[in-house]
């Protein structure tokens, strides 16, 4: 969907509100109950004009706490329908955020339950900008999937800052001008993932991609049973391909990293650990 189409209105966010019955919460902490929706748009509303950060081109108005000093409320969107997926990004991102940040996480409330093909991507998309549009007391987002699904939609918003799941990844994995590997699932979406990595301008540092046999739904039912297979394409990534460190690319990889980190004798990175880093610094202004 266009990021065109979606603009935020009044109607818009009643409509939204109205349901998100349909939006299965992985319940926040204590820490992340803020004050009311009320008491926040009585503060954007009086903000000066101009007030806001950038990112990018797209302007945003911040929630209208302090984050710099305090904890933010990162909203952490699964485009997928599977509460599996939402749990496992959550915790992870919740172990590696510490006091840092109160992660809200949510599960897309339509869509497909693992996203293999553009168009299931194309759905995912839609859910996403509605989830953050649900979700405007939060201080930042993070499209938890690795094409990041939805990102230009809900950054067209211009309500928080929106971090890509996928692009921190890529960013991460290639820091300092490293060649690293790619390990994810879904062949259909190939073509798609490099796409992303040029625009990106990462392709020259790209040593190898990998797809394991496993697809992403096998992954979300019963990853343990591939661990073997993805721990073989971390391997090749590295022997084979020369990678000095390896992404893992897609939600349902979330915490993986550090299950075969010491076997894998290579860095291995999910992708988790940069969005959050990313989104809480763009939540500071940073």
């Amino acid at each position: 969907m266009p990021a065109s189409a979606i603009q935020p209105s009044a109607s818009s966010v009643a409509r939204v509100c109205s349901g998100l019955m349909n939006t299965r919460v992985i319940a926040p902490t204590s820490a992340e109950i803020a004050a009311s929706a009320s008491t926040r748009s009585q503060m954007r509303r009086a903000m000066p004009a101009g007030a806001g950060v950038v990112l990018g081109a797209v302007g945003m108005e911040k929630s209208g706490r302090d984050v710099v000093s305090g904890q933010a409320r990162i909203l952490l969107v699964n485009p997928n329908t599977a509460e599996a997926v939402t749990a496992l990004l959550a915790a992870e991102a919740r172990r590696h955020a510490g006091e840092r940040a109160a992660i809200v996480a949510v599960t897309a409330a339509f869509g497909a339950p693992g996203i293999q093909t553009p168009e299931e991507a194309q759905v995912a998309a839609r859910a996403v900008a509605e989830a953050v549009d649900a979700h405007r007391t939060c201080d930042a987002a993070i499209v938890a999937a690795f094409l990041d699904p939805g990102f230009e939609e809900a950054e067209a918003l211009r309500i928080m800052p929106v971090v890509g799941f996928g692009r921190a990844g890529l960013r991460a994995a290639a820091a300092g001008g490293r060649r690293f590997g790619l390990v994810t699932a879904g062949p259909a979406m190939e073509d798609a993932v490099r796409t992303r990595i040029g625009e990106l301008g990462l392709a020259p540092q790209l040593a190898g991609m990998r797809l394991v046999n496993a697809g992403v739904r096998d992954l979300i039912a019963d990853r343990a049973r591939h661990r073997d297979e993805v721990l073989a394409a971390v391997r090749a990534c590295a022997v084979e391909d020369g990678a000095e460190a390896v992404l893992l690319g897609g939600a349902p990889f979330a915490g993986f990293a550090a299950e075969i980190a010491n076997a894998a004798d290579v860095a291995v990175l999910d992708g988790v650990a940069a969005a959050v880093d990313a989104a809480i610094a763009a939540a500071r202004g940073g």
